[in-house]
């Protein structure tokens, strides 16, 4: 890594030989970045916020906020525009995608969301909260005719014990029973003329084995408390790890799928059964940019900051 006299990265090289770049503008900004996806190029406003994002392939996308800061406006490469509205505490309270897809939020006086919108799936949700600020009650609405209530209660350890659920498609109620050990960990699970769930643990916390309805599913775990073998049944997945942690082979009865990563411990590759691959490349700032798929499929993903957006074929 390469810095300039003010301590900020200028340079990063990796192993493979790609180089990513850096600049910055006279007050510490970054405005430039160089990677091997291609270039990307910031424009600020007079108080520091991004406002145009250059990205590689031509395409752009630009911000503008309100009075106090709170970004409102997001358009995106091809044209399309997310709004955002705020309320006085500056919560996102209506938000409008391209679409015309709006979505609205309504909060109570300690900020917990009672109501939610969404115009696209006509879905109402109502959410009552108790004085310690656990979930009560929950409505979910799409029509008059598909709602879905439930009612949840919790021990005086604050453990959800039981879901009481009404309006299911087939207008059934059902009542969901918990059962947690002396460490809060669930270990029984009882659905009223359904299916019920038991669960083990070993010493450190590890669940060892779940059974939901049909056969156990019993898992081992390596020194670092990653699976390193699991049996659901007839089926035996045994899984590998480097050095980092991180998963190298899946092995699914002699069926094989191996995992490639980066010095950053990225995964760059999936190689198949069968042996194609589908690889993956990111940008300076670590996140995923290129998807190739064994066919040739190249997918392109775009990001509002960190935040993913929209993949683009």
């Amino acid at each position: 890594m390469v810095y300039d006299a003010a301590g900020r990265m200028t340079g990063e090289v990796y192993q493979n030989g790609n180089l990513n770049t850096f600049t910055y503008d006279v007050v510490g900004r970054m405005t430039s970045v160089q990677d091997r996806i291609g270039q990307t190029t910031n424009t600020y406003d007079a108080n520091g916020r991004l406002t145009k994002q250059q990205l590689p392939g031509n395409r752009t996308l630009t911000m503008s906020y309100d009075a106090v800061g709170n970004r409102n406006v997001l358009q995106e490469p091809g044209g399309g525009r997310f709004t955002t509205s705020y309320d006085a505490i500056n919560r996102p309270v209506t938000m409008i995608n391209p679409n015309g897809r709006v979505m609205t939020i309504v909060y109570d006086a300690v900020g917990q969301q009672t109501k939610f919108t969404d115009s696209q799936s006509n879905l109402v949700v109502t959410q009552v909260f108790g004085a310690t600020g656990l979930l009560n009650n929950a409505h979910r609405a799409k029509s008059a005719t598909r709602v879905l209530a439930s009612t949840y209660t919790y021990d005086s350890a604050g453990r959800k014990i039981l879901i009481d659920e009404q309006g299911h498609e087939d207008k059934s109620s059902i009542r969901t029973t918990l059962v947690y050990d002396n460490v809060d960990r669930l270990t029984g699970r009882q659905i009223k003329g359904g299916i019920a769930g038991t669960y083990t643990y070993d010493s450190v916390g590890n669940m060892t084995m779940k059974q939901e309805g049909g056969l156990p599913v019993t898992m081992t775990y390596n020194l670092a408390g990653q699976i390193a073998a699991m049996q659901d049944g007839p089926k035996a997945v045994t899984l590998s790890f480097d050095d980092k942690g991180n998963m190298t082979t899946e092995n699914r009865g002699g069926v094989v799928t191996q995992f490639v990563y980066d010095q950053d411990n990225k995964m760059t590759a999936i190689v198949h059964p069968d042996m194609t691959r589908t690889t993956y490349t990111y940008g300076a700032d670590g996140l995923r940019r290129l998807t190739l798929t064994p066919s040739g499929a190249v997918t392109t993903v775009i990001y509002d900051g960190s935040d993913y957006l929209k993949e683009e074929k």
